[in-house]
């Protein structure tokens, strides 16, 4: 079940879905313009204007299925909003949540089992906080620790290799989904950059990828075209006049 971005409603909506033992996944993520607010804006009375969803019809609901020894929930997706005041009453669900009920194979080394793990993450003060870790959220299989790759730092989702493959910068180390594809890659030196780190540069010449460290680029700064550094000594290319 996915309520991704929907508007004007409370969840009570939700109430038949109590109790159950077939829903595998819920993801109530908060509309794009939700999720890029920060700061005071998100406690703002119009941020988000839309956003009605309240927790105190859905959790319950949530408690009743998590309470079942035979549950098939495997899932769960937080509003931001929600993940950003941490009331009580979340900090109750997934404590219950995080409580096992049964072993938990990796779905891509099948020996190991996913044992001790939070499923939900507590850490305190982290951008994170309320995510669900250790789980595809395309398949919802379980992932261990030795086998996971990270959250990709865009969509804050994590994957399987089966179902999207992640790729990490090679300079800071944050993980991006191939679905959000921010990450570009130096055709000389196969490293990977996200856009914060070191933008990899097209030459308008050559149409080579690479990356500063590889080759310098110089951009024209009346036109914007780019040219590596090789291209402009091999061309004497002549800049535009200011």
């Amino acid at each position: 079940l996915k309520l991704i971005g929907c508007e004007n409603i409370t969840g009570a909506g939700l109430d038949p879905l109590r109790g159950s033992t077939v829903l595998e996944q819920i993801d109530l993520s908060t509309s794009d313009n939700a999720t890029i607010a920060n700061g005071e804006a998100l406690f703002s009375p119009n941020f988000p204007w839309c956003f009605t969803l309240a927790e105190d019809s859905v959790i319950p609901i949530l408690d009743s299925i998590i309470a079942k020894k035979d549950r098939a929930l495997r899932h769960v997706q937080f509003p931001l909003v929600w993940r950003k005041k941490k009331s009580k009453q979340l900090v109750e669900f997934m404590e219950s949540y995080n409580v096992p009920k049964r072993s938990r194979v990796c779905v891509q080394c099948d020996d190991n089992v996913v044992e001790f793990a939070l499923w939900m993450n507590q850490t305190k003060d982290s951008s994170d906080w309320g995510l669900q870790q250790h789980t595809c959220y395309e398949c919802t299989g379980h992932i261990c620790q030795e086998c996971e790759v990270g959250f990709c730092q865009d969509c804050k989702k994590q994957f399987c290799e089966s179902c999207c493959t992640t790729k990490i910068c090679d300079m800071c180390y944050s993980a991006v989904c191939s679905a959000c594809e921010d990450l570009e890659v130096c055709e000389v030196c196969d490293t990977c950059f996200c856009q914060d780190c070191m933008p990899v540069r097209l030459c308008d010449c050559c149409n080579q990828l690479r990356c500063m460290d590889c080759s310098p680029h110089w951009d024209c700064s009346r036109c914007w075209k780019s040219n590596c550094d090789d291209c402009a000594d091999e061309h004497n290319v002549q800049w535009c006049e200011v």
